[in-house]
């Protein structure tokens, strides 16, 4: 028995729908319709009129801040307690006025995660701005990487490409490398002059030299002749004609112009790829029970209640024998701490005082050693001004060190003064590897953020 399913991607400037029929083992796209908002009022009876089983719409791309995240660990449970709170540390939002998700960038469950944050009240904007058109969805994802993970599929698992989805929305900028997503850029609406600068910038800052420049999008034919001037070392396509869903019928639009529809779609149907970030909402439809279980869930849910008393019982009688158990671990591990530690108090939080202990005595042996160890954090900021030109207008907000690596966020006036910066400091013998990551525009629009990443070498005396 086939479901019906309807994606809809709606911003300020445009709404596109994708309708399709899913199977358990296949999915056919049904309709595929991309329109200003001029024409949002006929949309909207047409969705009103249908019954469909399951509604995903978007979030737009700018409505959320992002970061890639590494953690040195992988389960569900560990990561749902991390991401949130190391997010919170680079993005202008809190946690308690936000809502918070995350995926693994890789189909392979591995790698970094990419983590989303967006303001509650943003995601209650777009809510209401949905119900306007009398959509009512039961799952809201972010637009960006859905509409990349439609550039993935289309393209293949192989290689490397640097895929962009330009619309009236502004682009959306992912890199692609052995079907894993390695950068992602979001730029909003603005001139066309201006969008082709930007994205030129973006493009040499996040991708290396040479690779493919895969490009496609309603905007991309007004773009790819500029973008190719811009970018003479990139090797030009557009996205393949052929969509990696099955389409039926006749779509109203082409679906290379309606990429982030098609990636709610493919969202909503297993099988999707990673990473898909998922800002779940609370069930609406009255066809479903038992907590946002389908009605067709019903008659197993008598057995699996009945499951989980057994289980329930089962776990009763080995409460006091792993009571027991668990009483003499704890004695274990308080006098192992009173030992590391040399405390009689222990108190909560054992591991992390130890862990933090571990790394304070690390760090002094490095000191011991030699290196970078010697060197105090003014010598190396001493070194770092020395290197970089006095007319390069840069500035430097947070600085972490953790010998011999060393941490910089700053900002600059262009995506150019980041360039040269790097240039800069990789001419230096004093700086063993340089790296920029994460540059992007400002929030605010007065500049360029981005990460410094270097490892500090033998340290020479400035001359």
């Amino acid at each position: 028995m086939s479901s019906r399913i309807l994606g809809v991607h709606l911003t300020s400037r445009r709404m596109c729908i994708a309708a399709a029929e899913s199977t358990l083992g296949s999915v056919k796209v049904t309709t595929i319709v991309d329109f200003g908002l001029d024409k949002a009022t006929s949309m909207a009876r047409m969705i009103s009129d249908q019954s469909w089983d399951r509604v995903i719409a978007s979030l737009p791309g700018d409505a959320a801040a992002f970061r890639f995240l590494d953690f040195p660990f992988r389960d569900k449970r560990r990561l749902d307690q991390a991401v949130g709170s190391a997010l919170e540390e680079h993005v202008p939002l809190d946690l308690e006025n936000s809502v918070c998700s995350y995926d693994f960038s890789s189909p392979a469950k591995s790698g970094r995660v990419l983590a989303a944050m967006a303001d509650s009240q943003a995601v209650s904007a777009q809510l209401a701005a949905l119900a306007e058109h009398g959509v009512e969805p039961s799952r809201l994802v972010w637009a960006p990487p859905a509409a990349i993970n439609v550039y993935r599929k289309a393209c293949g698992p192989r290689g490397a490409y640097t895929a962009v989805d330009v619309s009236a929305d502004g682009a959306i900028v992912g890199v692609i490398e052995d079907n894993e997503l390695q950068a992602l850029r979001i730029l909003r609406h603005c001139p066309e002059g201006m969008l082709v600068r930007n994205l030129a910038w973006t493009i040499r800052t996040i991708s290396p030299a040479g690779d493919r420049l895969v490009l496609g999008g309603p905007a991309a034919g007004n773009l790819t002749s500029a973008l190719g001037e811009a970018l003479p070392d990139r090797k030009l396509e557009a996205l393949p004609e052929e969509c990696p869903l099955k389409v039926t019928g006749a779509p109203t639009s082409d679906w290379r112009a309606a990429a982030p529809a098609v990636g709610l779609i493919m969202a909503a149907h297993e099988g999707a790829g990673e990473p898909v970030i998922d800002f779940s909402l609370p069930a609406r439809s009255e066809s479903r029970s038992y907590f946002g279980a389908p009605t067709e869930t019903r008659a197993t849910a008598t057995w699996a209640a009945a499951a989980v008393v057994l289980a329930l019982t089962a776990n009763v009688l080995e409460y006091t024998r792993l009571s027991g158990q668990r009483r003499d671990l704890r004695q274990q591990a308080e006098s192992i701490y009173q030992g590391a530690m040399h405390s009689q108090a222990a108190g909560p939080g054992m591991t992390l005082k130890m862990e933090m202990r571990l790394k304070e005595l690390q760090r002094r042996t490095q000191e011991g050693a030699g290196g970078m160890g010697t060197s105090s954090p003014l010598k190396v900021l001493a070194l770092l001004s020395a290197a970089i030109p006095g007319d390069l207008e840069v500035e430097f907000d947070t600085f972490v060190t953790d010998p011999p690596n060393l941490k910089f966020t700053g900002r600059g006036p262009s995506f150019e003064a980041v360039t040269k910066l790097q240039e800069s400091l990789e001419g230096n013998e004093n700086f063993a590897t340089i790296e920029v990551r994460d540059v992007r525009a400002a929030v605010d629009g007065s500049g360029v953020d981005f990460q410094l990443l270097m490892k500090v070498g033998d340290i020479q005396r400035p001359t």
